[in-house]
């Protein structure tokens, strides 16, 4: 490292002190490195619209897509969730983190001031009295931007903190769509086990009826055992389904920082599965910029960019301006009588560290141009999650409708080979086969709505919508320069 170092005892500025500046403030407006422009998904060469969304209108999903099923269960577990949640509460720190990364870097565009105020005591010799010494001063010191690497830098930080906002809008999307996911799991295994504990019920009249049939002689101990085996079948069924409602309260529980009997007792009662509001987008461009995982590689990008402008910065000389204001005295009045302004200006650069600052700089390119190829294999993935999402809601959507046909006729079926069969018209084998299949028809409806809200609230994940606005502590930031 070369320095140059030039240092004036003077009252006033010369001329050169006022040349620096301007040749200074005229190189300031340059900076090294490439453009730190964000990409756009336009370029990755994308379809101009989604295969699957001939059907799908041209507005995009509101932020709290989870009003939409106009359930206040949801809706509570949902806002307990994303101001309880221990991994939201960890991306916010980590926000807060990065906000205050940003003011730090921001700060390299202010001088350093720094002052002291001493006192020393010399005693005499030699019969000489002793003497006392006041000593104050202040002083500065102000690296220019040259070449912009302070820029580059706050760029980088201020891309970093977007970058990690996204992160967090991702956590609580991620959140609030688990906290759905579950819910709806956990509705639909309680309608299913209200609907075996009624069939069961029915089926335990059915056997009953057999027994007395039997024991008049107008059934055989073939339809007893028949009756009993559809029971007992029926009620097998029942533990899993209790399972399946007590690992969703378990789930719940962690997901929304609560206990899972506070959670039983928000889900007491028989409730329908929420009803899937039908998700609204638009184009791929509009959908995919709205994810946080494509804003999240996007600003990398930025970053990574800048931060190539800071290491090239490094190569290039560094030139420093400071200066004091000083002064020295038996008290104080004498050391503040007749104070010394002293100017300086420091040139540095690097000559020679062995290839360390250019490796570094090969590497910081290597790293944006890795992170340009993480974007469009983002963005890739995106288009592929979205219309997989598309395309189940679709398939969803049309098997709920067939399958409430199916039903309807089903129950209807049950009805009549019940009154047949009590009337000698059907023997009690087919009056079985139409309950077992009375009971798998309405168990597969119930199942095909809590597949249709799933996939309502798996296309909301896909499309970005939901999470939170950026909240808590917050510090000030300065603009680039």
């Amino acid at each position: 490292m070369t320095h140059v170092v030039h240092t004036w005892r003077i009252v006033q500025p010369p001329i050169w002190a006022l040349i620096v500046a301007a040749a200074a403030s005229a190189l300031s407006s340059c900076a090294v490195g490439p453009l730190p422009q964000a990409p756009s998904v336009e370029t990755q060469g994308l379809a101009p619209s989604f295969r699957a969304s001939m059907d799908i209108g041209p507005t995009t999903p509101p932020e709290q897509w989870w009003r939409r099923f106009n359930d206040p269960v949801l809706l509570s577990l949902i806002d307990q969730g994303l101001k309880a949640n221990s991994d939201v509460a960890v991306a916010t720190l980590r926000l807060r983190q990065a906000r205050a990364n940003l003011v730090a870097s921001q700060g390299a565009f202010w001088p350093s001031l720094g002052a002291s105020v001493g006192r020393s005591r010399s005693e005499g010799s030699h019969g000489l009295p002793a003497t006392n010494l006041t000593q104050t001063s202040i002083t500065a010191a102000y690296e220019l931007d040259l070449f912009g690497g302070t820029r580059r830098a706050v760029t980088a930080a201020r891309a970093d903190r977007d970058s990690v906002a996204e992160t967090r809008r991702s956590t609580a999307i991620s959140v609030s769509a688990e906290i759905a996911l579950n819910y709806v799991q956990a509705r639909a295994a309680t309608r299913r086990l209200e609907l075996a504990t009624n069939s069961l019920a029915a089926q335990a009249d059915t056997l009953q009826l057999v027994r007395w049939r039997a024991m008049a002689g107008l059934a055989s101990d073939v339809e007893v055992e028949q009756a009993a085996q559809l029971y007992a079948q029926t009620q097998s069924t029942l533990p899993d389904l209790r399972q399946l409602i007590d690992g969703a309260f378990n789930r719940l529980s962690t997901l929304t920082d609560a206990t899972p009997g506070r959670i039983a007792e928000q889900l007491t009662g028989a409730a329908d599965v929420p009803v899937a509001p039908m998700p609204e987008v638009s184009i791929p461009v509009d959908a995919l910029r709205q994810r946080p995982d494509v804003r999240v590689a996007e600003r990398t990008v930025v970053a990574e960019l800048a931060r190539v402008g800071v290491r090239e910065a490094a190569l290039l000389p560094a030139l420093t301006l400071g200066g004091s204001y000083s002064g020295a005295g038996v008290n104080w009045a004498a050391a503040t009588a007749a104070p010394t302004l002293q100017l300086t200006g420091l040139l540095a650069a690097s000559l020679f560290r062995g290839g360390q600052d250019w490796a570094a700089l090969e590497s910081q390119k290597a790293a944006a141009a890795a992170a340009a190829a993480t974007y469009r294999g983002v963005v890739h993935a995106a288009m592929e999650d979205l219309e997989n999402a598309l395309l189940t809601v679709r398939a969803s959507r049309e098997k709920a409708v067939a399958l409430a046909d199916a039903d309807q006729a089903a129950q209807r079926a049950l009805e009549l080979a019940r009154l047949r069969y009590q009337s000698g018209l059907i023997d009690f084998q087919s009056l079985l086969d139409t309950e077992r299949t009375a009971l798998t028809s309405a168990q597969s409806l119930i199942q095909s709505q809590a597949d249709r809200a799933t996939a309502a609230i798996r296309l909301y994940k896909a499309l970005g919508a939901g999470g939170l606005d950026p909240t808590g502590p917050r510090v000030s930031e300065r603009s680039d320069r």
